[in-house]
């Protein structure tokens, strides 16, 4: 990927409106890239990109309302997207665009992080996941910092039981199978556990503490409630707080989340205005188990570039 158009999270030490500033840097070279660019003339855009008024604000507001384009999901789950016959066509065109955009390789942080996050996620994601924070972990010898794996009380779907029984044949739920994914990954055995249970599955919540240490660093794992328990499950912005909440995760600390490379984008923008709240910097990665015909095709990444910019018109609606 070109670097240049690397979404980040604004570093620490300036101040709040320097560090916006600084966000919409990165967010105005990504939402007028050439790789977007393309894409938008791909999909019948070429009259947007000449609307363009070069307000960042105005611009984003149309691209919102155009993305919606690569809505594949409308209400489903992501391994239910399926590719039409102009997206297999062109398949090497996008996915040639998606690379430059961040969705394929963004694996090496920017930062040395005091919290190293897995994200739960479906069928392998939670086995793979550990064993990436395992890996950063390893690489940069982190010692006396924290592990959280970050999930939710989700139910396992039918299609992903044979990719779960893998490495948790017992596991019913995401939190149950993250939790045996990090057992794997950093030889855990021993926890304590604070867990509420209720009959609404999206108010259950968990706190799982290992008593086993990973070289010198803590290991818990956390399943968030929702915040809108009769509509939904707990959602990212659910999860993140919930772990800001019972970490107190002070000003000036340095959190990496992990998950899967085509989310990586998406799971940055959902954290970054809680780290300019919050003074502290936050930095995502991505595994690429995930990242196969296997499991992605060109309509999910697609569909996570719609997810990126949805992301990105939160922002601004925040902040400009």
């Amino acid at each position: 990927m070109n670097n240049d158009i690397r979404i980040k999270c604004p570093s620490i030490g300036n101040s709040k409106e320097h560090r916006i500033s600084e966000l919409f840097g990165y967010l105005s070279k990504w939402v007028y890239s050439a790789e977007l660019s393309d894409l938008i003339r791909l999909f019948g855009g070429t009259d947007l990109l000449k609307s363009y008024s070069g307000n960042i604000k105005e611009d984003i507001n149309m691209l919102n309302e155009f993305s919606t384009i690569w809505d594949y999901r409308k209400g489903k789950e992501r391994w239910e997207v399926k590719d039409e016959s102009f997206v297999i066509d062109n398949r090497q065109y996008i996915m040639e665009r998606i690379e430059g955009l961040g969705l394929l390789d963004i694996t090496k942080p920017v930062i040395t992080p005091d919290y190293l996050l897995p994200l739960g996620g479906a069928r392998l994601s939670n086995y793979d996941r550990p064993q990436m924070a395992r890996k950063v972990a390893d690489e940069f010898n982190l010692k006396n910092k924290y592990i959280v794996a970050l999930s939710g009380a989700r139910p396992i779907s039918e299609i992903e039981r044979p990719f779960v029984d893998e490495y948790a044949t017992d596991a019913k739920t995401e939190y149950e199978a993250i939790n045996a994914g990090l057992e794997r990954a950093f030889n855990l055995k021993y926890y304590k556990e604070d867990k509420i249970d209720n009959d609404n599955i999206n108010l259950c919540s968990a706190v799982r503490a290992y008593c086993d240490l990973y070289e010198g660093n803590r290991v818990f794992s956390l399943a968030a409630p929702s915040t809108e328990p009769e509509v939904r499950r707990a959602n990212s912005y659910d999860t993140f707080n919930y772990f800001l909440e019972r970490f107190r995760v002070e000003k000036g600390s340095k959190l990496l989340l992990v998950t899967s490379c085509i989310y990586v984008p998406f799971q940055l923008l959902k954290f970054v205005d809680l780290a300019i709240e919050g003074n502290f910097e936050v930095d995502c990665i991505g595994s690429t188990v995930i990242n196969t015909a296997k499991f992605c095709k060109p309509s999910n990444y697609l569909q996570e570039v719609k997810a990126t910019l949805d992301a990105i018109f939160v922002l601004s609606k925040m902040y400009l």
